[in-house]
């Protein structure tokens, strides 16, 4: 169960500054090109990642409780390295910049899928 919530934890805490970073610096995001241009957009997009983030954080004080959202946050991370593989396979953003979020995500999903409690233990 440790090494679930450490997984846990990186995925709150990584997803918790990201969102807090869009929410506040919408501009800077964009011009780091990690997020829509438009402030407006920005925000809303930082407030389900902040939602995301506090909902992991609740799971990971309890994961054995919380396998819905645990679930949730592998299928998230997952579609999200999906999302950039997908983007750099087309071009529609440069491999170097999209290979922190496939790796990121991929690893993310895979280690929290991995350690997921299984069985008896998810009632």
């Amino acid at each position: 169960m440790r090494g679930l919530k450490v997984f846990l934890f990186i995925g709150f805490f990584f997803m918790a500054i990201f969102g807090l970073l869009t929410l506040f610096m919408p501009a800077k995001v964009a011009e780091w090109k990690m997020g829509p241009a438009d402030a407006v957009s920005a925000r809303y997009s930082a407030v389900m990642m902040l939602a995301l983030a506090l909902a992991i954080w609740y799971a990971f004080r309890d994961p054995k409780k919380n396998t819905a959202i645990i679930i949730t946050a592998i299928f998230g991370f997952g579609l999200s390295a999906l999302l950039g593989l997908i983007h750099a396979i087309t071009g529609a953003e440069p491999l170097a910049q999209a290979l922190f979020g496939v790796v990121f995500g991929g690893v993310l999903a895979i280690g929290i899928a991995f350690l997921f409690p299984k069985g008896n233990k998810s009632s």
